[in-house]
């Protein structure tokens, strides 16, 4: 060596303290988000424990994206590249959500309803004035109690809508469907083991096959996944009978779009929501110190066109009521 040459000295990444913790607050952001994102499709024996993560699935998204931000701050590129690959994948999940598939309205078109009033807690006059507003021509009640029925019928509900079926019952177990135009029972109209009423409803422009569910919570996970493997079948069935039948089904399906069984139980329908480009409304818990998280509440259509679709806060329930606007014929 001569005098004078310095000393080649390998190449380093200097990391300053707000680059590091930029670096592990975005790594663990994505890793969990990742995690969450997995468990969308991890078919596993019901746990209940194990459901409210994958109701969590959605939120990964946003952890994902925080994780992608904070990489990109820290410079980190390595860890960027991999984190981009989650991130691609929560948003192609999300493009059918928020890109409409809706056409525009008209004065015949068909309003539905779906409200969860919480054994009945759900301040009537708030529900009638949610009809109202919506200009609904259907309205599902889900939990509805006989008291609150006797209630929401003084608030005005039996004048407006003077077509029923479903019953009441004790805490959770009501369910009760009421329309302005008539309904036509069909054999057999009432499933008493899910307390599902259906029938067909007469509209100016055709009959829709119209049904209000409420499967069991995922606090009873065995008979929560029964319910959702019945309500499958069932449309299974009524898709095979008549392929052109409109097909309506509204309610508190306990359950989103990262649970495999609702997917697959539903699969033959259209979400409302998802159709009307309304990208992710959860429904669940409303009226916490933090924000509703699972979109439980679902409007779901087959052979109807959606033309809008929203939710709606009403006091003293700890679910948002669900709409939607469809399009008949």
């Amino acid at each position: 060596m001569t005098a004078g040459a310095t000393r080649a000295r390998p190449s380093t990444t200097a990391w300053s303290p707000s680059s590091r913790a930029l670096l592990v607050a975005g790594a663990s952001l994505a890793l969990l988000g990742t995690g969450l994102l997995a468990l969308r499709w991890a078919v596993v024996p019901e746990r209940t424990g194990f459901l409210a993560l994958q109701a969590l699935s959605p939120m990964g998204g946003v952890l994902v994206g925080l994780g992608v931000v904070a990489l990109l701050l820290a410079r980190a590129w390595g860890p960027l590249a991999v984190a981009l690959l989650p991130a691609l994948a929560y948003a192609g999940l999300a493009a059918p959500t928020v890109l409409p598939d809706t056409v525009p309205p008209r004065p015949d078109d068909l309003v539905v309803l779906s409200t969860n009033l919480q054994y009945g807690r759900a301040q009537a006059r708030r529900v009638i004035e949610t009809a109202d507003r919506v200009d609904a021509d259907v309205v599902v009640l889900v939990e509805v109690t006989p008291g609150a029925l006797a209630r929401l019928d003084e608030a005005g509900l039996s004048g407006r809508y003077p077509h029923s079926m479903g019953r009441p019952g004790p805490r959770a177990s009501g369910l009760v469907v009421r329309t302005r135009d008539p309904l036509r029972a069909v054999t057999p109209s009432y499933d008493p083991r899910a307390g599902t009423p259906y029938g067909l409803l007469s509209t100016s422009r055709g009959e829709v096959l119209l049904r209000g569910v409420h499967p069991a919570a995922p606090t009873s996970p065995e008979r929560w996944g029964s319910d959702l493997g019945d309500l499958g079948s069932w449309i299974a069935r009524v898709t095979r009978l008549d392929p052109k039948q409109p097909v309506l089904v509204a309610g508190d399906l306990n359950a989103t779009y990262s649970h495999p069984p609702l997917r697959q139980a539903v699969a033959p329908l259209t979400d409302a929501a998802r159709a009307a480009g309304k990208g992710w409304e959860p429904t669940w818990p409303q009226g916490r110190w933090y924000p509703p998280f699972a979109q439980i509440d679902h409007v779901l259509v087959r052979n109807l066109r959606v033309v809008d679709s929203g939710v709606a806060a009403i006091p003293d329930t700890d679910h948002r009521a669900v709409w939607a606007r469809l399009r008949v014929g």
